[in-house]
């Protein structure tokens, strides 16, 4: 499957959410394109990726990954 290289701000248009920074740093680029897909050991700041397990919260921390996607309810505790 070929990934169509994408604004972050055309994703959040399109599936809703808000954006929002684990470092406290202020919100990311809202115009930063994304061009792919990538895990967390992998992904580079091009990358969207996805965060589900919360056993994975230090490899989250540690990744190069641009963006990730969390479940709401699971922000709050990223950020402590």
């Amino acid at each position: 499957m070929k990934f169509i290289e994408t604004k972050l701000e055309t994703l959040v248009d399109l599936f809703g959410g808000e954006l929002a920074s684990f470092d406290g740093n202020g919100k990311p680029d809202s115009g930063l394109l994304l061009s792919g897909i990538q895990s967390l050991e992998h992904g580079q700041a091009s990358h969207l990726g996805f965060f589900t397990n919360p056993k994975l919260k230090e490899q989250l921390r540690n990744s190069a990954i641009g963006v990730v996607m969390v479940r709401a309810n699971q922000f709050d505790e990223l950020v402590q």
